[in-house]
């Protein structure tokens, strides 16, 4: 039984690396007027985007979380019916004010891979034409599905414009709500982080050889080697099995604390330290590597002074 813990954790993590989409990773491929490599991977985190509007007595707040690349998670203080399903992309909700407090009336999977219906991402260049996507102000579009309510079905449409303007190092610009229509969510993102590159391909260096000029260490065909008897060192074996073991370490605690952490989120609805395996643990763990720290310099103290009973 103390195992089920430990599975039902890896089950969700690996879910969750699952709903990563591919076109969000490192190196995605995207074929137009060549082949073009794009890296979405900054803007796999939820941005929110709000609109206000004065609806006397009250105040309406349309508020539009989006994340392109991976499910949403529900906010800590945010109640299960007044946010969307698990494994929503874009949650629209739309929420009135009056005196402080809040009322939810919508609330809308815009995107989503849901039982009945599928999130169906597909990514393209608009009206199939030939753009160089490096280039300020190139576009590329990504289609979203969402749930189906009445019979229709919900669904975004994100245009992604290159901006060269602003630098690789600051956080991507926000996106811009354009309009909700006929069902349709109408988003317009304007970063550099759509920018797109074509792969190059591996230039050597000057004091690199190529493939058909012979090393120093390597003989040409025509000179024999002179040491043709003496077997190869495994030099790197020995480092190789030391790298195998640290990676499989390594995994062990990133499971141990990422799948507890999901669990204890998951079941708990745990945040911040509470989120932590054994968090008594690790919380008293600092003040006992302090303790035997302590106890060793005073055992060297006591040794240097010689111990024992001082004369009367």
């Amino acid at each position: 039984m103390r195992y089920i813990p430990i599975f039902i954790s890896v089950l969700y993590f690996s879910t969750y690396v699952l709903c990563i989409q591919d076109y969000c990773k490192s190196g995605y491929k995207l074929e137009s007027n060549g082949i073009w490599e794009l890296d979405l991977s900054r803007l796999n985190r939820p941005f929110v985007v709000v609109h206000n509007e004065t609806t006397y007595p009250t105040i309406t707040s349309t508020q539009t979380e989006i994340n392109i690349c991976d499910a949403l998670n529900r906010p800590s203080d945010v109640d299960e019916e007044d946010f969307c399903k698990d494994r929503t992309y874009i949650c629209r909700r739309v929420i009135n004010t009056k005196k402080g407090s809040d009322r939810v009336t919508h609330v809308q999977a815009i995107a989503g891979e849901f039982e009945g219906s599928k999130l169906n991402a597909t990514v393209e260049v608009p009206n199939n034409t030939e753009q160089d996507l490096s280039q300020n102000g190139a576009q590329l579009s990504i289609s979203l599905g969402g749930e189906h309510i009445n019979n229709k079905s919900l669904s975004a449409l994100i245009t992604l414009e290159c901006d060269t303007s602003q630098p690789t190092k600051e956080d991507p610009n926000e996106p811009t709500i354009v309009s909700f229509k006929s069902n349709v969510l109408a988003v317009h993102w304007k970063t550099v982080f759509a920018c797109g590159a074509q792969p190059k391909e591996k230039i050597p260096k000057e004091d690199e050889p190529t493939e058909d000029e012979p090393t120093e260490d390597e003989p040409s065909e025509d000179e024999p080697s002179k040491d043709k008897d003496v077997p190869p060192k495994d030099i790197n074996e020995g480092m190789s099995s030391i790298g195998v073991f640290f990676t499989f370490v390594g995994l062990l605690i990133g499971l141990y604390f990422g799948g507890y952490a999901l669990y204890n989120y998951k079941v708990y609805n745990a945040r911040g330290i509470d989120l932590l395996p054994h968090r008594d643990f690790w919380i008293e763990l600092p003040y006992l590597i302090k303790d035997l720290i302590t106890h060793v310099m005073d055992s060297m103290s006591s040794n240097r002074r010689g111990g024992g009973y001082a004369s009367v």
